[in-house]
């Protein structure tokens, strides 16, 4: 799997939320003859983690909760995929654009709003491009702190989600 870091294209749907505090995007070229949607791809991005990550993401929770900035706990697979296939919500997190190739979902808390978006371009030829990217607003000091205080993690661990993910997915349809 080739990765490239690229720029949010003017393009892609998650564009109208720019400009931002922070932004990034990521493209992966990977190969496979099964139909995988953006949709199909972001409800396994959020129901599918690595051991180390979910380790991670339960310190997180951990640290966070005294100065009330939300969790992600007790979270259900099947409301989850519900509210992605449906364009709904679910917990902290709204699907707020879709199309037939991309879907962008909003993570809203009070100290900053974060959108992110996994667009799947599947020309039928076996070759896809996934492209994730990420726009953050801070709300206020807490959301620029608590930003820069994960950003290093957030460089890890959706690179290795997206790769988890892609690998479950693939596996689970052959």
């Amino acid at each position: 799997m080739k990765v490239n870091k690229v720029v949010v294209a003017k393009t892609d749907l998650i564009s109208q939320y720019l400009p931002g505090n922070y932004k990034d995007a990521f493209e992966y070229a990977f190969y496979s003859n099964h139909k995988i949607t953006a949709d199909d791809f972001m409800i396994a991005f959020w129901t599918n983690s690595p051991g180390w990550v979910e380790k991670l993401f339960a310190l997180r929770d951990w640290m966070v909760k005294p100065f009330g900035i939300q969790t992600g706990s007790g979270r259900s697979r099947g409301k989850l995929e519900e509210a992605v296939r449906t364009g709904g919500s679910y917990g902290f997190m709204s699907v707020v654009a879709k199309s037939d190739t991309e879907t962008v979902i909003s993570a809203d808390d009070k100290h900053l709003k974060m959108y992110f978006s996994v667009k799947i371009d599947d020309p039928n030829d076996g070759q896809k491009k996934l492209t994730i990217s990420t726009i953050v607003h801070f709300n206020n000091w807490l959301g620029y702190v608590y930003f820069y205080l994960i950003y290093p993690f957030h460089l890890l661990i959706v690179p290795n989600m997206v790769k988890y993910s892609l690998n479950k997915l693939l596996g689970a349809q052959q």
